[in-house]
């Protein structure tokens, strides 16, 4: 069963919940739509190890079940991915745990057994109803196992690629002529720079999967390229990839991560391309082939907290 099957057996008239968690196995899915309630379910399916992955959420004010879901989601693949590409060391059967806060580039990883990791989930779900703002967290367990056993490019291939790309919508009422230097600056970078979709990348890695959007869907999911909403699909700028490998450029995986999690990709595209004073007024993708360090660190300091 697959995230959407899953969001259809919510049960009716309960579209809103205060948290919610997604349950990962090999080839299934689940979402426990009342955590608080029915802790003692849930904290033996761990002990069990019934489910390799686990991700809780909390609801923003407001916010549907299905948009939590799809949120807790994409945090959980990312999150997953980034773990296998690093080959995290940790103890057989421990759990990792990491603890991600929205808005920061920063997280917490811990390591502890399943029956630790059951208890403090159930701890935090009991703190979280006096927190002000528990949806800024977000908190992924992953089994040990699951790095070691999974076959984590196949589980990927079964998963279409999500057509949603997260991204800021202009602010009401924001200038006409902004709004349309701004509409005109989108246009501008994607004719000069080019957009690819999800059958572009896979044909020039030469890929033989069947799903065609694996290759896009994995990198996107990894952090190593990021996407922008065109056209109501995904596109991926061209200058992100090696014209000779059809590979994404190592640069671009920290430029992403210098940025708050789930920047969306017009603000990364327009930020590459625009000129930037910390680069003597160059545009990060000038410099991205002849010094992608420049640009990491230019990255880094755009989004960098000065403390006085």
């Amino acid at each position: 069963m697959g995230l959407l099957d899953a969001l259809a057996k919510s049960p009716p008239g309960e579209a809103r919940v205060s948290a919610s968690m997604l349950f990962y196995d090999r080839e299934s899915f689940h979402v426990e739509h009342h955590p608080r309630r029915r802790v003692n379910q849930w904290k033996s399916w761990l002990e069990a190890r019934r489910f390799g992955i686990v991700a809780l959420g909390y609801a923003r004010p407001g916010e549907l079940e299905s948009e939590l879901v799809k949120r807790i989601d994409q945090f959980a693949w990312l999150a997953v991915s980034r773990a296998f590409s690093s080959h995290a060391d940790i103890r057989v059967g421990d759990v990792l745990i990491e603890c991600k806060f929205v808005g920061s580039s920063e997280s917490v990883s811990k390591q502890r057994s399943p029956s630790e990791a059951a208890n403090m989930l159930a701890q935090m779900l009991e703190q979280a109803e006096r927190a002000t703002t528990p949806w800024e967290q977000l908190v992924l367990l992953i089994f040990s196992d699951v790095l070691t056993t999974w076959d984590f490019d196949r589980v990927l291939e079964t998963a279409p690629e999500s057509h949603e790309v997260s991204e800021t919508t202009p602010l009401e009422g924001m200038a006409p002529e902004l709004l349309s230097r701004y509409e005109r600056a989108r246009e501008s970078a994607v004719k000069e720079f080019g957009l690819l979709r999800s059958e572009d990348l896979a044909r020039a890695v030469h890929s033989t999967a069947e799903n065609v959007s694996l290759v896009a869907s994995k990198w996107r999911r990894r952090g190593e390229v990021f996407a922008v909403n065109y056209g109501g699909k995904p596109g991926y700028f061209a200058f992100q990839f090696d014209p000779i490998t059809g590979r994404p450029k190592s640069a671009i995986a920290k430029i992403i991560e210098a940025f708050p999690p789930n920047t969306d990709g017009w603000r990364l595209a327009l930020w590459l391309t625009s000129a930037n004073p910390r680069l003597g007024n160059r545009r990060p993708v000038d410099l991205l082939d002849k010094d992608p360090q420049k640009v990491i660190e230019a990255a880094k300091g755009e989004n960098r907290v000065e403390l006085f």
